[in-house]
């Protein structure tokens, strides 16, 4: 693997579709890798990303030249919350929004950054999706809507 250049926060089911929506929508982004606070994931691949261990290890990835993040925590949002501004703190940058391949996005929309839609997810005409938003799995934001 080359020299991570995106660090996911957090290693459970919800990184898990975040990783899914980077592949299927940016095949060309492998350098990422994940850190999780539950030592039983530290040191394995998760679908074939490293867990390099704990989300303590924030600021010695940053040291080493990490500059961008994404949140894989899903349903905890304030820890969703806490970690990104943890890593703003740090001088990490939030990752560009993540859109699955299979999402239709209207060519109107504002995402918001860190912002991540899953597959088969609709955003509509002139909806604003602010940053650090999950639009789940088969999720519909209607028009003019505001997230």
């Amino acid at each position: 693997m080359s020299y991570p250049t995106i660090v996911i926060l957090g290693a459970g089911g919800h990184a898990l579709s975040v990783v899914d929506a980077i592949r299927s929508s940016r095949p060309s982004i492998e350098a990422f890798v994940l850190l999780d606070d539950n030592p039983r994931l530290w040191e394995k691949n998760i679908y074939g990303i490293p867990v390099l261990g704990p989300i303590s290890k924030l600021p010695e990835l940053a040291n080493q030249g990490v500059r961008r993040f994404l949140i894989g925590v899903g349903s905890d949002l304030k820890r969703r919350a806490e970690l990104y501004t943890e890593a703003r703190q740090l001088g990490l940058e939030a990752g560009a929004p993540v859109v699955h391949s299979t999402a239709f996005i209207s060519q109107s929309e504002r995402l918001g950054l860190a912002t991540v839609v899953l597959a088969q997810a609709v955003v509509g005409p002139q909806a604003t999706v602010g940053v650090n938003v999950i639009i789940n799995t088969g999720a519909i934001i209607e028009h003019h809507v505001v997230v």
